[in-house]
Formats: C-alpha cells, structure tokens, sequence
C-alpha cells in the first residue's frame, strides 16, 4: 500500500482487494490515472495563419492512461516494486526474459501424466515414515531399558563414592571410570533419541504437505477433467477382465479396438474365448455422464451373459448363477 501511494498518489488509489485463494497470493488494485507535464504526444504546432490558441499549463493534472500505464513506467514499476518488496524475500524478474507461460490445459495435462510419479513419492515417504515409525519404537524400547540402566549408575556412584573413601585402589578407579563411560553413552543415546524425533517430525510435515498438494492437484484435474473419473474405472474393469496394458491404453483413447483370446467374467468365475471382437468406450445415453465399456456393441456384462448362454448350448446344460451372488462389473 506504501507503495502505492508513494507511486500514483493516495488521492488515486480506488480499491486494494487481496486474493489468498491461489498458489500465490496478490493484490488487484484499481488506480485513477492522473498525470502532470507535457503530453508524449504534443499536437503539432499549428500554421502561423491561422490563430494561435492558449496552451494549458504543463503543470495541470490529467488523465492519461497512456502516459501513467507506458512501456517506459511499467518497467520503472517492475524496479521500484522489486526493490520495495526485497524486504519480504520476493525478487524482480529477469528483464528481457523470453520464459513463456504454459496454457492451463496444458499445464494440466503434463501435471496428469505425473500424478503417477508423485504417487509413487508418497508410497516412499509412507514407506520411510513406517522405518523411522519402527526404529522410534525399538529406540523408546532402549530408553527404558537405559533409564533402568541410568538408576542402577547412580545407585553405583553413590556407594563407589562411599566405598572409595575407605578403599582406594586401582579396582576401585577402574569401576568409576566404566560407571563415568555409562553415563557419557546415555547421554549420547539421548541426543541420538531427539535428533531421531526431529527427523519423524520433518518426515511428517513433508508427507502432510506432499499430500496436501497432492489431494489439491487431483481436485483440479477432477474439475478440468469430468470423466477422469470414469476413464478409471473403466482402466480397472480391464484389468480385470482381463486386457494387456497395451489394450487398455488403446481402449481408453475412445477408439474401437480388434482383439481376440479369452476374458475373466468374475460374475461366472470362468474364462470366456472369442476369436475376434470389437471393444470400445461410449456415453450412456441416459446419462451422458456416464461412461460404458463395450464388446461386440454389448455392455461387457451383457456380452458375458451372451457368452455364458452359448456355453450352456454347447455342453446341454442350464446353470443359472447362485441366488444372492452380486458380484458383476459396476462403473
């Protein structure tokens, strides 16, 4: 606000609202442009025959966006706001950089393909968390076992200091110097104890603030993109039912795509083989939000019944599921 002031003049200042609610936080000022001095622009001086007018004084304030807002000042206001702001640890860009900005679809779509890798950081941390979890509990352990060990030396110095006064001889000196040893190594174990909790203490702020961002990212991608959702599930009832990786990626492009061999039906517990069909992805049409997968233009829990039928013709038989079994494919 300082600033502010002191660059365009209190009297100009409209409204200074603070935004918190991004990544970085900023301030929309809206200002009046009120200038002095001779315009940048100077009419040209009119024909010595025709009559000359009374120029205003340069010393008159105006209103000129132009002049306020120019190439020149911009840059002046870049220098002047750095050097106001160093105090709180923020710094000018580079003048004359040519650092372009992402789109925010593309920024998105790049920050997607990485969630698996941020994902697979967090699984580090949750593995390292649980290593230093185990070694805090065994080090507690140890501590009990050193506060026992820690009563028993002071117990020791006392009667070796009594004992000493009527004894002193080398045996004597020797167990003060191993209760003395004793008691360097507990103190030592006791830094090892605080650095160790430290350590846990940082681990667990950077696994909150890792997943934090994280859980925010995944929110904003869920927004950009409705049917990520979906696409997901889908991705798992391939696994399932058995697709390749390479399949499921096909799949998930929205393409229709030829296969053949066999597919688990976890609804019938069995495998079921096709020499040539045609999977692919489409919007329910009751509910556009709603993704299906298909084969042979069948949802795959109806093409898996169609299969099942013909098994039941080809071997004369009619085995209905077990009454009560829900298990079958939901998106």
């Amino acid at each position: 606000m300082e600033w502010l002031k002191k660059t365009y003049g209190k009297e100009n200042i409209v409204s200074a609202v603070l935004h918190l609610d991004e990544t970085t936080p900023h301030i929309h000022a809206t200002i009046v442009p009120i200038t002095t001095g001779e315009r940048r622009k100077a009419k040209q001086e009119q024909s010595t025959t025709k009559k000359k007018y009374h120029k205003k004084s340069v010393d008159n304030v105006r209103l000129c966006a132009d002049d306020v807002m120019s190439r020149v000042k911009l840059k002046e206001y870049q220098n002047s706001y750095a050097e106001k702001m160093q105090m709180y640890g923020l710094h000018r860009g580079i003048v004359g950089s040519e650092a372009k900005h992402l789109s925010t679809s593309h920024y998105y779509r790049d920050l997607l393909s990485q969630t698996e890798s941020v994902q697979e950081n967090i699984g580090n941390l949750l593995e390292q968390q649980e290593q230093v979890t185990q070694e805090l509990s065994k080090i507690k352990s140890e501590i009990k076992t050193e506060k026992l060990k820690s009563t028993a030396v002071n117990v020791a110095t006392s009667a070796m200091e009594g004992i000493s006064s009527v004894f002193d001889n080398s045996k004597m000196k020797k167990k003060q110097q191993e209760i003395e040893n004793l008691k360097k190594e507990n103190s030592n174990l006791r830094t090892e104890i605080k650095q160790v909790n430290e350590q846990v203490h940082t681990l667990k702020t950077e696994y909150t603030k890792t997943t934090d961002k994280l859980c925010e990212e995944l929110r904003k991608i869920y927004d950009l993109f409705p049917n990520i959702r979906e696409i997901l599930n889908i991705e798992k009832l391939c696994k399932i039912v058995g697709f390749s990786e390479e399949l499921t990626q096909k799949i998930l492009t929205m393409k229709p795509v030829g296969f053949k061999g066999r597919l688990y039906s976890p609804e019938y517990q069995r495998e079921f083989e096709t020499d040539h069909s045609i999977a692919k992805i489409e919007k329910d049409s009751l509910n556009p939000s709603r993704l299906r997968l298909l084969i042979d233009n069948l949802e795959i829990s109806d093409w898996f019944k169609r299969k099942y039928q013909e098994f039941q013709k080809e071997i004369g038989i009619n085995i209905k599921p077990k009454q009560g079994d829900d298990r079958g494919f939901t998106l």
